[in-house]
């Protein structure tokens, strides 16, 4: 009976070492980020996916992000002029299936500057 069991738990741990990984982090996700602007100088627009690093987003253009984990990201919207605000929550949160595209968007608005004696 003893060797049995010996023999089952043997079995048991030469089997486990052999199987599948059963955790997967897929890195096959993408987010589009679409920038609107009102027409203001928006300044050099970034996007930042999770504290990483700086992407140029062109405003009033997209942006693909790929490479991305399944799982939720924050995006933030950086690099805007002095004046310009986002509509809405800066950063958002996306959530990105599995070896899908998420969509996030963000709209800019800049407050016209005043014009000096020069600007005449």
């Amino acid at each position: 009976m003893r060797a049995h069991l010996a023999l089952l738990v043997s079995l048991f741990v030469v089997a486990a070492g052999c199987g599948e990984t059963f955790i997967s982090i897929s890195s096959d996700g993408r987010i589009e980020v679409a920038v609107s602007t009102d027409g203001g100088g928006t300044g050099g627009l970034t996007i930042t996916v999770d504290g990483g690093a700086a992407q140029a987003v062109p405003a009033g253009g997209t942006v693909v992000l790929s490479g991305l984990a399944e799982g939720r990201h924050s995006v933030l919207l950086g690099g805007l002029a002095e004046g310009c605000t986002v509509d809405g929550g800066n950063p958002r949160v996306v959530d990105v299936d599995r070896g899908g595209t998420a969509s996030v968007s963000f709209a800019v608005r800049c407050e016209p500057r005043p014009r000096s004696r020069l600007d005449r």
